[in-house]
């Protein structure tokens, strides 16, 4: 994307070469970039990686990218929005070295799209298996929020993923400069997790949905009013008494006292079990 569009490029080449590192491409790798800009990470991304796919939505940079990587064989410029192009795009085979769906996604996007970005690669069945992200700092720092600060983002990503902040990266190093710090995030998907183990049939993926929207139905009424306890909210949304809310809590292991940024994945995944069973 242009300035216009929100993005400021990244111009220092030690960031640059921090996120490739983080990214740990091999030549058997294909890699999606999320808005490209002027092409310089791309350009490293290409010297390590099998394939290249950069979508770009910013008509004039797609001209400038084309031009720019014309003889470069394992780039492909793909003048696209993301969020948009991905959901029909995603059941595609990329074909890498260790297999049909092995990807990785790189992306210094427009911090406004972030959490856009997190649900579209984290939500669905095609995940990738790294995401190397440049964020604004204090939203990487909410996604790898520990419990006694989680918030709904940082529960809808430990869910999927484990997050990590490689590094803070001062505005200096972009052009024009943003009006914060920013962060390399990197995400590690779960190859599998507790609810959705296998998804090999339709019946297995009917059953892992359902347990999804269980989990985050309550999680938004866990997190609806962050100065309420849990205990009231759960009654109110899910129209029982405060005793079997309180019920629900302690069977869980948890304080009637306790708040929703208070709990970890493990303690929503034990809620959840209980809640599921008594009232879904």
């Amino acid at each position: 994307m242009s300035v216009d569009l929100g993005q400021h490029f990244l111009t220092d080449r030690e960031v640059l070469r921090d996120i490739v590192t983080a990214a740990d491409l091999t030549s058997d790798d294909v890699v999606l970039e999320i808005g490209p800009g002027k092409g310089v990470l791309t350009e490293e991304l290409a010297k390590k990686a099998k394939q290249v796919i950069a979508v770009e939505l910013d008509r004039s940079l797609v001209a400038e990218l084309q031009k720019k990587f014309r003889d470069q064989k394992n780039v492909t410029v793909v003048h696209e929005d993301i969020l948009r192009w991905w959901p029909t795009h995603q059941s595609q085979s990329f074909g890498a070295g260790q297999g049909p769906n092995y990807f990785k996604v790189v992306a210094n996007i427009p911090y406004r799209i972030t959490a856009p970005i997190l649900r579209l690669f984290l939500e669905q069945e095609t995940r990738p298996v790294l995401m190397v992200l440049m964020t604004q700092k204090e939203v990487a720092e909410r996604v790898c929020a520990k419990p006694g600060a989680m918030s709904m983002l940082s529960v809808s990503v430990q869910y999927y993923a484990k997050p990590e902040i490689v590094r803070i990266v001062p505005r200096t190093a972009f052009d024009p400069p943003p009006n914060v710090d920013s962060a390399i995030l990197k995400i590690l998907p779960f190859t599998k997790y507790d609810y959705l183990e296998v998804r090999r049939s339709p019946a297995c993926r009917q059953a892992g949905t359902k347990i999804d929207n269980a989990f985050f139905r309550l999680a938004k009424i866990g997190f609806s009013s962050r100065r309420k306890q849990l205990q009231n909210l759960l009654a109110v949304g899910f129209h029982i008494s405060n005793e079997e809310a309180k019920k629900a809590l302690t069977d869980a292991g948890l304080l009637p006292t306790v708040r929703a940024q208070e709990l970890s994945i493990d303690d929503w995944k034990k809620l959840c079990a209980i809640v599921q069973h008594r009232v879904l």
